[in-house]
């Protein structure tokens, strides 16, 4: 009885204690990483297109088929430190798209510079090639 009563004192008498471990927020360039369906130009139906962003890579297929040649299936550079956060799809063929990005939830705007994809956009104006894509969960 004297045991039981014992335990009993010190399971309420033992403060919660805070985690000694404190979890810290993922880096601002892993809200990229992961499955992103296109969205159509008002913004409310899917066009088929995916794109699949991984830390090294990203993929871009239409209707789950990978597009290879397509500008988007590239290597990629990540650099969230920028305002607005900047990336760059390194194709296979060459060519480099530089573009800027904001994740919102689950909504990942992507904008780029019509006819000249080797500039960059400074802002995410309609007329910077805005694309916008919303999480495959």
């Amino acid at each position: 009885m004297r045991i039981t009563l014992m335990i009993v004192v010190f399971a309420i008498a033992v403060p919660d204690r805070p985690d000694p471990t404190p979890k810290q927020d993922s880096p601002p360039q892993h809200r990229i990483i992961g499955n992103w369906q296109h969205l159509n130009q008002s913004g409310k139906g899917a066009t088929g297109h995916t794109l699949r962003i991984t830390p090294l890579e990203s993929t871009w297929s239409q209707d789950g088929q990978p597009l290879p040649n397509d500008g988007l299936t590239a290597t990629i550079k990540v650099d969230a430190s920028t305002s607005p956060a900047a990336i760059d799809f390194i194709s296979r063929q060459g060519g480099t798209i530089r573009a800027i990005w904001k994740v919102e939830g689950d909504s990942l705007t992507v904008a780029v510079t019509p006819g000249n994809p080797g500039l960059r956009p400074t802002n995410f104006a309609p007329s910077a090639g805005v694309q916008v894509y919303t999480r495959i969960k």
